[in-house]
This record gives structure tokens, C-alpha cells and sequence, in this order.
């Protein structure tokens, strides 16, 4: 994926300053970033935000076969791509 996909209901939880909301965060590169910088998205790295799935048969499609690289592909945090 040349972008990530965009973050459902936003990248921070409900009641959470700053609010990040989905559009905010559509068309993203697919890169590293630091979540917390201030030219980006500015939220310290101690503010709630949406999370991956933890389950077992859901994290064996993240890993992909040791691959890792389905994590935004199959979770809620992100769109299915």
C-alpha cells in the first residue's frame, strides 16, 4: 500500500484531546511517523487512541506469514484495504 488507510471514528478514542478525526488522517504515506511530532499530528504519546487487535487468529492475518505487513489491513483501527 502506497498510503495507509483511513483510521475509523478518528486516531484518538471519544473525549480525547487533541482530536485526530478520520479525514485527518486519510491518504497518510505508508511510512514511519512519530505520532507525537508537532508538525504532524501532534498527540502525546500518552493520549488514547484506537489499537490493534490483540486476538489470536486476527494477529496471525497482521503477521501475514512473518511478513508483518497486513497490521492496517486487518484491524479496527484502520479500513481493509
Amino acid at each position: 500500500m502506497a498510503t495507509l488507510p483511513t483510521v475509523w471514528n478518528g486516531l484518538t478514542q471519544t473525549g480525547v484531546t487533541p482530536v485526530i478525526t478520520a479525514a485527518m488522517t486519510a491518504n497518510l504515506p505508508n511510512a514511519p511517523f512519530a505520532i507525537d511530532d508537532p508538525k504532524g499530528f501532534n498527540t502525546p504519546i500518552t493520549a488514547t487512541t484506537r489499537d490493534l487487535w490483540h486476538r489470536f487468529y486476527e494477529n496471525q492475518m497482521q503477521i501475514n506469514g512473518s511478513k508483518n505487513d497486513k497490521f492496517a489491513a486487518w484491524a479496527r483501527s484502520a479500513a481493509r484495504s
